[in-house]
């Protein structure tokens, strides 16, 4: 291990920003919601509603009668997953590995949201079979494999930045990184996801651990020379906590 954190520092780190990312995601997707209520010439009042661990679905705006607004299930699932790429590739600010754990937090929380809970469901995909013909169990299928694959896609190029961080030679060392990152916060948010009876959500969360551990395991990162900043995260052990209180805590008196 080279100039790396602590154990301590990385899981409580780590936990915090995606607890904080899961929490922003929901509200991010019912903005992209209203955008594509908005271009379907919607005049009417726009809702803003993103409970943390509960099924989104589009349609909040009723009575839009629009290729655009029928096809919002299916179109806000691809959204998510380009939106979590943008997010991990073009990241605007400095990246910390702080933030960079906020990122892909963020980024695996708008595909799991976004794409693979929803396409678990094939009935939101009727829409696509209405009009284009596609069985919905088909539609369905290759969304929950796309955001599948987008889900690895985030993990090797966190794996690749922390290669600057960490020695990620061996199996075992790829392992131990990755339980220190990614067991904790989702088996929390697929609890909460439980307690609101959202298996489907559930169940995308088990399908990021499974996905995650195979990357993790089996492939060896190649290095990236694009340094991370702050990387003992000193404070963030501190602040990261404290945000993601503030986030979850906002979602429940927000959105219940």
């Amino acid at each position: 291990m080279r100039d790396a954190p602590s154990a301590g520092a990385l899981i409580i780190s780590s936990t915090a920003a995606f607890l904080t990312g899961a929490a922003a995601a929901p509200l991010v997707l019912t903005i992209f919601d209203t955008l594509l209520a908005l271009l379907s010439s919607w005049h009417g009042a726009l809702v803003f509603y993103g409970p943390l661990a509960r099924p989104f679905s589009s349609g909040f705006y009723e009575g839009l009668h629009s290729p655009w607004y029928e096809l919002s299930q299916p179109s806000i699932a691809l959204a998510s997953l380009a939106f979590g790429l943008f997010l991990v590739y073009a990241w605007p600010s400095e990246q910390t590995l702080a933030t960079k754990l906020f990122v892909d937090g963020l980024a695996m929380s708008m595909a799991v949201f976004g794409c693979i809970a929803p396409a678990l469901d094939p009935s939101n995909m009727r829409s696509a079979e209405a009009h284009f013909g596609t069985s919905s169990l088909l539609c369905s299928v290759l969304l929950v494999l796309i955001g599948s694959g987008v889900i690895l896609i985030i993990e090797r190029q966190a794996a690749e930045l922390m290669t600057n961080v960490f020695t990620l030679t061996f199996a075992g060392q790829r392992f131990l990184l990755w339980f220190r990152r990614i067991p904790l916060p989702v088996a929390i948010v697929a609890a909460l996801c439980f307690g609101n009876g959202y298996w489907r959500g559930m169940a995308a969360w088990g399908i990021v651990l499974v996905v995650t551990l195979l990357e993790s395991v089996g492939h060896r990162p190649e290095h990236r020379f694009e340094k991370l900043e702050r990387v003992h995260l000193r404070e963030a052990r501190f602040t990261m906590p404290l945000i993601a209180a503030v986030a979850l805590g906002g979602s429940v008196l927000l959105f219940g």
